[in-house]
């Protein structure tokens, strides 16, 4: 059904305020903040930790209107594989600024629309991480976000279902990493 613009506009102040009282917010012991519908209240920014050999903790950018989730990856190499699925080696820095080198099986490749108007084809891997109470293992995209402020962008794969995101505050669920500064 189709509602009239001021009708729409109208309703805009209820659903927030619907939003509000359906995620009643209360701290548990690890300074979480919970709603009551199951899903974690974070915000816009928060420190994602990525398991590998060593815990990698980064700064990471949740996007509601990013469908899926991208980390930034320098020396990207892909490992033929006849036997099985071939693997990706690449390298991901962590908060200090020290590179860590990962080797995961390629889960597909992705086609990445990029500023310039031209789609760039980029290895896509599993990548288990933690975000305050939530794991996860997602699919990520490996590619050069060294430009943008923070080296993790999580996409709706990884908050459909689990979280709410308010836009307002940061690090709700973690703390803020103690350098985030990319080389």
């Amino acid at each position: 059904m189709l509602y009239p613009l001021y009708r729409v506009t109208r309703c805009l102040p209820v659903t927030l305020l619907s939003v509000i009282l359906l995620c009643s917010l209360s701290a548990s012991a690890d300074s979480q903040t919970s709603c009551s519908n199951g899903r974690t209240l974070l915000g816009l920014v928060e420190s994602v930790d990525i398991d590998t050999p060593v815990v990698v903790t980064l700064s990471a950018m949740l996007d509601t209107g990013a469908t899926n989730s991208a980390i930034n990856a320098r020396n990207i190499k892909i490992i033929p594989n006849s036997q099985e699925a071939d693997q990706v080696s690449f390298q991901i820095q962590n908060h200090r600024g020290q590179w860590i080198s990962m080797v995961k099986p390629l889960t597909r490749y992705a086609w990445i629309q990029t500023h310039s108007g031209r789609p760039v084809k980029k290895p896509v891997v599993h990548l288990s991480i933690r975000l305050g109470s939530v794991k996860s293992t997602n699919e990520f995209y490996l590619l050069n976000r060294s430009p943008f402020k923070h080296p993790v962008l999580l996409g709706r794969s990884f908050l459909n279902q689990r979280v709410i995101v308010d836009v307002s505050q940061q690090y709700l669920a973690s703390s803020r990493p103690k350098t985030l500064a990319l080389v």
